[in-house]
């Protein structure tokens, strides 16, 4: 899912009840990859996640920014021979 639109179009918040739906269905955070402008709005992101689930547990979920991604992608390339 690609979500794009101008300024003040309220993306964040469809992307971020959309998210929370996906995970409150069971599906797994790792099969969800979410990727934000910056770090601030990765972790603004993250805590109004939280505050719309309904599960007990949950497996760390892949919200990242440009940076981070290619960051921990870059740590995968690395330690593999």
């Amino acid at each position: 899912m690609l979500i794009y639109g101008d300024l003040s179009t309220n993306k964040t918040d469809v992307l971020i009840d959309k998210y929370a739906e996906l995970l409150n269905s069971n599906v797994k955070a790792s099969e969800i990859l979410v990727l934000v402008q910056n770090s601030t709005l990765k972790n603004n992101f993250i805590n109004k996640t939280l505050e719309k689930l309904n599960v007990n547990s949950l497996e760390k979920m892949q919200v990242h920014s440009f940076f981070s991604l290619v960051y921990n992608l870059s740590l995968i390339h690395i330690s593999e021979p």
